[in-house]
């Protein structure tokens, strides 16, 4: 039964070792490496939702240029609904309604998210379109398209790239990677593939002593 049991959890680990290599880079609305047009404005009113950046003039774009696996665009939803079109390298993969009936203006939600890419340089670009259908009539305030942070994924065995700002353009531009970021904008998080190991070998060492 050792035997058995002994590839069974080594299995485990080396699934679960896969599992964890990713690392989430986190890039707030204020880097330089996220290209907002003049349009956008610090949202000071609202001091619970950090580095949120907002535009009320349609056409406004903000662009962001990554070399990873996933991308998720973090943002707000209002009563102040606005509708903002999402293009992955140069595709349009979504049209984000911000409208939401709450009073409350809700902070950190995910407006957007595309996983499974391949492990390449990608362009995304966001573009303020019109209010929301929905809009509340009762506001005399028009609506806006909103942006608090972007988070790709790369693989914990690559190096996080460097993103170079271009020159602002409608058109996605792609960045060339060079060497690890310092930014103190972005962040990782990963889960400890030793820490995985550990728990794997104390229950294997636990089950050899059963027997």
């Amino acid at each position: 039964m050792v035997l058995p049991n002994l590839i069974f959890y080594l299995l485990l680990s080396w699934s679960w070792v896969g599992l964890a290599g990713a690392e989430v880079i986190r890039v707030d609305s204020q880097d330089e490496r996220i290209l907002l047009d003049q349009y956008f404005l610090v949202d000071k009113d609202e001091p619970g939702c950090n580095n949120l950046e907002f535009s009320m003039v349609v056409n406004s774009t903000a662009l962001f240029n990554f070399t990873g696996t996933a991308v998720s665009v973090i943002g707000s939803k209002s009563r102040r609904g606005g509708v903002f079109d999402v293009y992955l390298d140069s595709k349009l993969e979504s049209t984000v309604d911000r409208y939401t009936a709450s009073s409350r203006l809700e902070c950190g939600m995910i407006m957007f998210e595309k996983t499974n890419l391949t492990f390449s340089q990608h362009s995304l670009q966001m573009t303020f379109r019109r209010n929301s259908t929905q809009f509340d009539p009762a506001i005399s305030s028009p609506g806006y398209m909103d942006l608090q942070e972007i988070q790709y994924t790369i693989p914990d065995s690559m190096t996080a790239p460097t993103i170079t700002p271009t020159m602002f353009s409608t058109q996605p531009a792609i960045a060339t990677s060079t060497t690890p970021s310092n930014s103190a904008h972005a962040a990782k998080e990963w889960i400890s593939t030793g820490t995985i190991l550990g728990v794997v070998t104390g229950v294997l060492m636990f089950d050899l002593m059963a027997y």
